[in-house]
């Protein structure tokens, strides 16, 4: 089943996609922190998504980047709130509101977790 544009109204303070409970058309912002290119970028998202949904949309939109594909044995985790995010089929609005931020990491087969470097490709992370 295809994802429904909601009737409701924008939602929100301001004009700023990034504040809390922001909606425009059905879609909510989604903060999505690159653990492993240190910086933030978001995207909408359909209010109407699973979790499940969510996190394949993630994933989409990571494989156009630099360094991707990413091994098959290696794995994209999502977090929210410093826990891992569920893969469960519950709606999007169960979690998010809009304007939260969501910390994504990767990690080889040995759950080591990997960092991008333009010049020298995927490198360990340091803490």
């Amino acid at each position: 089943m295809s994802p429904t544009r909601s009737t409701r109204n924008e939602r929100g303070t301001g004009w700023s996609t990034s504040r809390r409970a922001y909606r425009t058309r059905g879609d909510m912002w989604i903060n999505l922190e690159l653990n492993f290119y240190g910086y933030t970028e978001g995207q909408f998202v359909n209010e109407f998504l699973t979790i499940n949904q969510f996190r394949n949309q993630v994933v989409r939109s990571l494989n156009i980047n630099d360094g991707f594909p990413i091994p098959e044995n290696w794995t994209i985790e999502l977090y929210y709130n410093d826990r891992i995010l569920p893969r469960t089929d519950e709606p999007t609005t169960s979690i998010f509101d809009g304007g939260e931020t969501v910390t994504v990491s990767i990690f080889d087969a040995e759950d080591q977790e990997l960092v991008y470097d333009p010049v020298e490709g995927w490198v360990y992370y340091d803490a």
